[in-house]
């Protein structure tokens, strides 16, 4: 999509809670070092202190996202693993 449109970046803009699975996922998709990837988090998401993401609702989303991060993790060694294609037989 990015090279049928001649894009050479992109700007990736999330909530700070979910920059490290878009990065992880963006650079495992554009393997290639021809595109600058940039990534910030949003600057309407409140700054919180360090005593506030002991609250039970920061601590389930910080949960919720490192469960999606080894799903995504998971799903790609699973998708690498079945994608090889066979060795030819002589």
């Amino acid at each position: 999509m990015m090279d049928d449109a001649g894009y050479a970046s992109a700007l990736f803009v999330s909530s700070p809670y979910h920059m490290r699975r878009i990065s992880l996922i963006s650079k495992t998709v554009f393997q290639d070092e021809r595109y600058q990837l940039i990534f910030r988090g949003s600057r309407y998401a409140r700054p919180s202190s360090f005593f506030s993401l002991f609250r039970q609702p920061k601590i389930e989303q910080v949960f919720e996202e490192y469960l999606k991060i080894s799903g995504f993790c998971l799903y790609h060694l699973y998708d690498r693993v079945t994608s090889k294609t066979p060795a030819l037989e002589t």
